[in-house]
């Protein structure tokens, strides 16, 4: 038992000597109106993308991001995305207030309308950069995504690269 509380007490002091700068919260957010004359299709898209992380060296971090998105149609209808994705984060790249990274992680997507949700999940890497703007400020942007999508829906089951949908832009707090 001494042992068990001498862990415990350890294991506390670890987690509140935890030092300045190597939590960072942010996100981004999206919104997007579509409408094709051709096709007589209109849709409004909003997205809400938080993200909390911690540094554990100049060259990693862990962290995770979620995703609430909402699509409108113009006949009625809509449609929801739920996305959780944690990650590890490698910095492979820095010259001055730049840094390149890629974020590898394991998603999660829940998506669909309510009556009919379809679940994905997918594991690769997310490619993207940050700028430092001062100490407590970065923006950041993620570049896309490679590597393997499965889930309900088999016409995406595979190797995936996604670059020209799954480009975001947001910032990050650092404290």
């Amino acid at each position: 038992m001494k042992r068990l509380y001498l862990c415990f007490v350890l294991a506390v002091l670890g987690v509140c000597s935890v030092s300045a700068q190597d939590w960072y919260v942010g996100g981004s957010l999206g919104l997007k109106v579509y409408s094709d004359s051709n096709e007589g299709e209109e849709q409004c898209w909003f997205s809400l993308n938080p993200e909390v992380g911690y540094n554990l060296s100049d060259k990693w971090a862990v962290g995770t991001r979620l995703k609430f998105s909402s699509t409108g149609y113009k006949g009625g209808g809509s449609s929801t995305t739920f996305v959780f994705f944690p990650y590890a984060r490698w910095s492979f790249f820095r010259i001055g207030d730049l840094s390149l990274f890629s974020d590898v992680g394991f998603e999660y997507e829940s998506s669909g309308p309510s009556n009919s949700k379809m679940n994905s999940f997918s594991v690769g890497l997310d490619p993207g950069l940050a700028y430092d703007l001062n100490d407590s400020f970065a923006l950041v942007a993620h570049l896309g995504f490679i590597g393997f999508t499965g889930g309900d829906n088999r016409s995406v089951n595979g190797f995936d690269i996604r670059v020209y949908n799954d480009i975001s832009f947001g910032f990050y707090y650092k404290f």
